[in-house]
Parts: structure tokens; C-alpha cells; sequence
């Protein structure tokens, strides 16, 4: 499990691109969100009051195993989470910070 100092340096990239000199990131960020959100509605994934779905829930809308999305959270190289202890372990990712994570995997063609 990712650390809280690798979630933190994680946070810190995110907030380094939106502000870097790529003029296209927060649109391309804004737009995700909106497809993430539109994806959720349309699988009737639960969405909490602050913008939160559930690990199932997201492998599901980003077409993934939810085995795939569970290993990137374990070695640190996934979209960052929240792990909560009430009624067993649960961990939600925030659909803002997702569309952020999946943006910068983003890679202009050369």
C-alpha cells in the first residue's frame, strides 16, 4: 500500500501539471470528469456527496478488472485513494482526482 508521503508526492504532481505550461490540461481534465461522471450515471454506480465511487464501482466504469485496479493501488501506481476502516476495509477513489491521475498518463503523440 502507497504511503501517505507517496500519496502526498502523487497530490503534488497532479497540482504541478494543472499548473504546468500545458495549456490543454485542465480542459482535458474537465472533460474526463464529465465522461467519468456520465459513466457512472450510466452504470448506476453510486456516487458519494463528495465526488467518491467505490473500487468496484470505478474498475467497472474505466473497463477494468477490478483485480487490475486493486494491484496499481497496492505498488503505488494508481489514481489516488481512500481507505476507510468502517464496516471492514473499503477504499473509494474521488472522481476529480481520477480524471487528474488518467490525464497525466496522457502522452502526445511525437
Amino acid at each position: 500500500m502507497a504511503s501517505p508521503i507517496d500519496i502526498a508526492q502523487r497530490e503534488r504532481r497532479i497540482a504541478e501539471a494543472e499548473a504546468s505550461a500545458d495549456p490543454t490540461y485542465p480542459g482535458r481534465v474537465a472533460s474526463t470528469l464529465e465522461e467519468l461522471r456520465r459513466a457512472a450515471d450510466a452504470g448506476s454506480h453510486p456516487v458519494t456527496a463528495d465526488g467518491r465511487v467505490g473500487e468496484n464501482d470505478l474498475a467497472a466504469m474505466l473497463g477494468w478488472k477490478p483485480s487490475s485496479l486493486a494491484n496499481m493501488r497496492r505498488r503505488g501506481e494508481g489514481p489516488p485513494h481512500y481507505a476507510i476502516a468502517a464496516h471492514g476495509h473499503r477504499v473509494t477513489y474521488r472522481l476529480q482526482q481520477v480524471a487528474a491521475w488518467l490525464e497525466l498518463q496522457y502522452r502526445r503523440a511525437a
